[in-house]
């Protein structure tokens, strides 16, 4: 058995936690990452890794127990922040077009508002409709 399979955190490719429900989506990822009728190895390692981790006391124990290395920490956390940092890049950019937008839209005059400020009532009428001051039918 290497090293690896010693360390359940590592077999369910989750960081050392004591969170029960971080255990539980590892697992559940690993069940899809290898089934058990397409990698039935895998899924041994993997249920063998959940099992020890299953149970409060079980879960500490291997906590305390797990390798831990500072520099792949400061790394995970540099990940997670350039990924959130990334985020928001994108929503900022996204409600700046929206800004963009917005003011360009408030800019032009809207068609209906011209036609309001430069016609009269009654050159709007004769050109609708007949020049007695009557509505013609829509085309």
């Amino acid at each position: 058995m290497s090293d690896d399979s010693k360390d359940p955190f590592a077999v369910l490719k989750i960081a050392p936690t004591l969170d029960a429900r971080a255990v539980r989506v590892a697992w559940a990822q690993a069940v899809r990452a290898h089934p058990p009728h397409a990698d039935p190895e895998g899924f041994r390692r993997a249920r063998a890794a959940y099992e020890q981790l299953q149970h409060a006391r079980d879960l500490r124990a291997a906590w305390l127990s797990a390798p831990f290395s500072p520099v792949e920490a400061r790394r995970g956390y540099e990940a997670e922040d350039e990924a959130k940092l990334a985020g928001l890049r994108e929503r900022l950019a996204v409600a700046r077009a929206g800004q963009a937008a917005d003011r360009a839209r408030e800019a032009a005059p809207q068609r209906f508002g011209q036609v309001l400020a430069t016609w009269t009532l009654a050159q709007w009428l004769a050109r609708r409709g007949g020049g007695d001051g009557t509505i013609a039918p829509c085309r």
